[in-house]
């Protein structure tokens, strides 16, 4: 006697089933996939229009050349990373690509583009008319020091730029001429013991002197050894 088996049925009704998932979890599911599928397109018209909204600020930048490695995001703010010797390294790249391309380069950083002159022409035109500071970094620094001269709005700046016009007199300056003589000479001094030692970082001695001639005092001067 022959007896045959569905394999295939068997092999079904060994099988568990798994239970059905409930309605409630299916649309909890559904609604998960088109919130996710609206962020997505939210942020995908916001960018779009974050662009459109810039097209003259990013047509300007296309007609001046700008500098070179250039990345996503953060732009060319990777150039200023690292110690104040690599900073000032990075500005003189911009001066000298700037008198590449007759005094004017730009740059971005992060969404912010900004421009770099050396045309003596072109920056006093543009320092008569435009008086503002970059709002964004004068708020940081507005948060450390407040409302100065330095760091002010042009409506708190101004009215006190006459008041110290005064003690930026030639009368004035001349009584600082042996303040800044003397200054001169101890830096001088300092840099002479650098002589025949191959390239050295410039920039501790250029803010050491300026401390001590603001000052008007030798103690940064006798601790100079120690590093800054």
């Amino acid at each position: 006697m022959v007896q045959v088996f569905n394999c295939e049925s068997s092999k079904r009704a060994g099988e568990k089933r798994l239970p059905a998932r409930p309605k409630a979890e299916l649309l909890e599911v559904k609604y998960r996939r088109m919130i996710w599928q609206l962020l997505l397109m939210a942020c995908a018209l916001g960018a779009a229009y974050y662009r459109w909204s810039r097209r003259r600020l990013y047509k300007l930048a296309a007609e001046i050349p700008g500098l070179p490695d250039s990345y996503p995001v953060i732009g060319h703010a990777h150039i200023f990373a690292g110690s104040n010797e690599d900073i000032m390294q990075a500005l003189q790249k911009i001066g000298r690509i700037s008198n590449q391309h007759d005094g004017l380069t730009s740059f971005w950083l992060a969404n912010r583009l900004c421009v770099g002159m050396t045309d003596p022409a072109a920056i006093e035109v543009v320092s008569k008319s435009c008086l503002d500071k970059d709002e964004y970094i004068m708020k940081i620094l507005q948060t450390v020091t407040g409302n100065g001269s330095v760091f002010a709005p042009v409506n708190i700046w101004h009215p006190r730029r006459k008041i110290n016009a005064a003690f930026f007199s030639r009368k004035n300056l001349n009584q600082l001429v042996p303040v800044f003589d003397a200054k001169s000479s101890i830096m001088a001094d300092l840099l002479r013991a650098e002589a025949g030692g191959g390239d050295f970082p410039i920039w501790r001695y250029i803010t050491t002197f300026t401390a001590d001639t603001v000052c008007g005092k030798e103690s940064f001067v006798h601790s100079f050894k120690i590093p800054i």
